[in-house]
C-alpha cells in the first residue's frame, strides 16, 4: 500500500488560520457578550433572565428573592430558584441564606433550613449586608438540639455587639422573635457585653 506524503503548508493556507482563529475568538466573544446582557436585559421577568443566564447565580438569587416577595403561588417557586443558586455558586453565602429564608418561610423541613442557614454562615460569617437577618433566622429556628446552631447564635449576637453598633437593633427583633431557649442565649450575651436588653428591644 503507498503511503500519502502530505504536501507543504501553503501561505494562504497558514495566512486563513491566523485571521481565522482570532475571528472565531471573536465570534465567541461576541456570542457570550450577548448572552450576558440579554440576561441583564430582563429586569423586569427575574425568572426568565435566570433560565437565559442558567450559570449565573446572581439572577437565580434575584428571582429567588422577587419570588420570596410575591404572594400566593408565586412565593413558592423561591425555595428551587434558590436552590439553583447555591448549585451555580456554592460558596454564595447570600444565596445560602435565601434559601434558608425560603426554607423558614414556607415551613419545609427543618433540617433542610439548619442545612442552608449553617452554609450561609461558614461561607460568610462576618458579611455586615447578611447579618440581621441571619439573626433573626437563627432566633427563630429550633436550636434545642444542636450546639452548632446555638454556638452560632451565640457567636453573631457577640459579633454585633462588639463591633457593629448600627446593627444593635437586629438584636432587640432577633430577640422578640426568640422562643424562651433562644432567648437565653442572646440575653447572656447582651449581659456579657454590658448592654442593655430592653434598650435594644424597645422601638422593636
Amino acid at each position: 500500500m503507498s503511503e500519502t506524503i502530505p504536501g507543504p503548508v501553503t501561505s494562504a493556507a497558514m495566512s486563513w488560520t491566523r485571521r481565522g482563529i482570532p475571528l472565531a475568538i471573536g465570534g465567541v466573544t461576541l456570542v457570550l457578550s450577548s448572552w450576558w446582557i440579554c440576561a441583564d436585559a430582563l429586569t423586569g421577568r427575574p425568572r426568565l433572565a435566570a433560565e437565559i443566564g442558567a450559570v449565573r447565580a446572581d439572577l437565580w438569587k434575584r428571582a429567588g428573592s422577587s419570588s420570596l416577595a410575591a404572594a400566593g403561588d408565586s412565593a413558592d417557586e423561591a425555595h428551587p430558584l434558590y436552590e439553583r443558586a447555591v448549585a451555580s455558586s456554592p460558596m454564595d453565602s447570600e444565596a445560602w441564606l435565601g434559601l434558608a429564608t425560603a426554607t423558614d418561610r414556607f415551613s419545609w423541613i427543618s433540617q433542610r433550613s439548619s442545612r442552608a442557614l449553617k452554609m450561609s454562615y461558614y461561607t460568610g460569617a462576618n458579611l455586615k449586608s447578611l447579618l440581621a437577618e441571619r439573626l433573626l433566622l437563627l432566633a427563630r429556628i429550633d436550636t434545642t438540639n444542636d450546639p452548632e446552631l446555638r454556638d452560632m447564635l451565640a457567636s453573631q449576637t457577640a459579633l454585633v455587639l462588639a463591633r457593629l453598633p448600627d446593627l444593635r437593633p437586629a438584636i432587640g427583633r432577633a430577640y422578640l422573635a426568640a422562643g424562651d431557649a433562644n432567648r437565653l442565649i442572646i440575653a447572656a450575651k447582651v449581659k456579657e457585653a454590658g448592654a442593655d436588653l430592653q434598650a435594644l428591644t424597645r422601638g422593636n
